[in-house]
């Protein structure tokens, strides 16, 4: 275990600066899980029985309507752990939301019993705190797209923050725009089909091809 604690300390450099009792229980307690991608973490109303410090892969994490459509709150990224299960730790609730691997993910799983005696740890309680101001404005920031911006707005937004600064090509489908935003395929296959029309991007199955990447801009910043 003590290699795998060394590589979480790496990734999580907090974990350096814990109490040796803390890191000492750490050692003993957490526990390396490795999970395949597209596996179900936790589902709603889930009870959470540990909080997991995630050293490698990537987690989202996302809401369900009683339509069937989702939409995503959050990704978890490596040195990175989840704020809903901290606070559902912490308030003894019931998951609110699902959390998904995106790809194949390792993490270190810590219980409840020990996430909240070492709240009385200066260091370990900072980290605690820090993933809820830290999610608290994307969180903020999602209600404002929700609230305030236009589907085509947000899905040029989408785009440019999948592009990945060279090639043009997006590999992503018009269900996972719909599940990213909340919205219905429908909706999403419209507007994708009018900024076609417009020579803003191109799609292929499976693909969105970009194109006026200046128009695209504009169209994410609502002018």
């Amino acid at each position: 275990m003590k290699s795998n604690i060394d590589t979480l300390t790496s990734v999580f450099p907090f974990v350096a600066q814990l109490s040796k009792q803390v890191k000492k229980e750490l050692l003993a307690v957490g526990q390396v899980v490795n999970l395949p991608a597209n596996s179900m973490i936790c589902a709603q109303s889930d009870q959470c029985g540990a909080l997991s410090l995630l050293a490698s892969g990537r987690v989202r994490v996302y809401k369900i309507s009683e339509s069937g459509r989702e939409i995503s709150l959050y990704r978890i990224h490596p040195g990175e752990s989840c704020v809903l299960t901290a606070s559902c730790i912490l308030s003894d609730a019931p998951f609110p939301a699902f959390a998904q691997t995106e790809m194949p993910s390792q993490a270190v799983s810590i219980p409840v019993l020990w996430v909240k005696k070492w709240m009385q740890d200066p260091v370990w309680q900072s980290f605690v705190f820090s993933l809820v101001s830290h999610r608290l404005a994307d969180v903020i920031e999602l209600v404002e797209e929700v609230a305030f911006k236009h589907m085509d707005e947000r899905i040029a937004h989408l785009l440019l923050q999948s592009w990945n600064g060279s090639e043009n090509i997006i590999h992503i489908t018009h269900q996972q725009i719909a599940d990213e935003l909340g919205s219905s395929r429908e909706v999403i296959s419209r507007i994708l089909k009018d900024m076609e029309h417009r020579h803003l991007l191109s799609m292929q199955r499976g693909k969105v091809i970009l194109q006026d990447f200046e128009k695209l801009q504009q169209i994410a910043k609502g002018l």
